[in-house]
């Protein structure tokens, strides 16, 4: 009998300590993206209000050689405008740049999907999966 309580105390202390190292990867996760993830909220809500000079600045040099100013204009004009806090779902923190994923849902239930590569606080990569549209609902 003492064996099968030394046997369980030692596994109750193997599942705190997984739990308490999860808990603090997931802490630093949080902790270190939080730039990032506020920066990606702005630059939605700068597309949503059609400020697309002020997104623009956003992007990193070599995003702005790939999508010129009027392209982005052209492709988020009629983007719906009540896009709410973004949720983020996935955070990737490496050497070379941080990656969020992240979803959004319009006020009528559209719900898309966005992915932003930063480096150094700027903008490289942004894409959006099933762009909402001004007075669209998907289902």
């Amino acid at each position: 009998m003492n064996l099968v309580k030394k046997l369980l105390w030692l596994v109750a202390k193997t599942i705190a300590i997984l739990v308490v190292f999860g808990a603090l990867i997931w802490g630093s996760t949080q902790f270190f993206s939080r730039q990032e993830k506020a920066l990606a909220q702005e630059f939605v809500d700068l597309l949503v209000q059609r400020d697309f000079s002020a997104a623009y600045e956003y992007f990193t040099d070599d995003a702005k050689a790939v999508v010129p100013l009027n392209t982005l204009q052209n492709e988020f004009d009629r983007l719906a405008q009540d896009y709410g806090k973004l949720t983020f779902i996935r955070i990737n923190l490496g050497t070379s740049g941080t990656t969020l994923i992240a979803t959004a849902t319009t006020g009528d239930g559209c719900t898309s999907q966005f992915g932003f590569r930063f480096i150094d606080e700027k903008l490289q990569r942004f894409d959006i999966e099933h762009l909402c549209f001004e007075g669209e609902y998907s289902t």
